[in-house]
């Protein structure tokens, strides 16, 4: 995802969403800011420093928040904490470093308990989960294996590719509607890599 753009082009556009959101006055708008790979990254996002911290959880089996209270905040009072989070977002995770050899545990995708964190983050007020996919999920609850059999192609058996592979993804949409939660999905998969959009939708 830092490669090929996406962490720094989704930063921008939250930016600008976020400069939005803050020009209209709404003082109830509330922020939380959630990376993974293998791992979960937080950060929290109230304090006075002025400089983003991260706090990497390596537990995807069973996730919990590490400082609940400073996960998700008010808006207009952390605009500047959220804002230089967002414009330090792609070098805390090597963007724009193409001399680096990315690590084993940055290929891997641990979107379903990222999306298990942002529920438990936000699911005492609700609202609305912007996520951005860039290759299967390979790692924790949600886990998909690859599925498509070019063997399949022009047989009756084409069309299972086609339909969710587990129900995993199902139930949790049915969690987040239960406590007004949306959840935008951006799928962004690299050149060569797939992400099973059936699964995940």
């Amino acid at each position: 995802a830092c490669s090929s753009g996406l962490v720094e082009s989704a930063s921008r556009s939250i930016r600008d969403a976020i400069d939005e959101l803050a020009a209209s006055g709404d003082g109830r708008v509330m922020v939380g800011i959630l990376t993974y790979a293998a791992d979960l990254h937080y950060y929290p996002l109230r304090g006075k420093s002025g400089t983003p911290t991260m706090c990497v959880v390596t537990d995807t089996a069973d996730p919990f928040l590490p400082q609940p209270d400073d996960l998700l905040v008010n808006l207009s009072d952390n605009k500047e904490l959220v804002m230089g989070l967002l414009d330090a977002l792609p070098a805390m995770h090597g963007a724009g470093n193409t001399d680096a050899q990315p690590n084993q545990r940055d290929l891997q995708c641990a979107f379903g308990p990222a999306m298990q964190a942002a529920f438990l983050t936000a699911s005492h007020v609700g609202g609305k989960v912007c996520t951005f996919v860039s290759n299967m999920p390979s790692v924790g609850a949600g886990k998909v294996t690859p599925r498509d059999q070019a063997g399949a192609y022009g047989t009756d058996k084409e069309h299972l590719p086609r339909c969710p592979g587990d129900s995993w993804y199902k139930k949790m949409a049915a969690e987040f509607s239960r406590t007004q939660m949306g959840v935008d999905l951006y799928c962004c998969p690299s050149h060569g890599a797939s992400v099973d959009v059936a699964s995940l939708s």
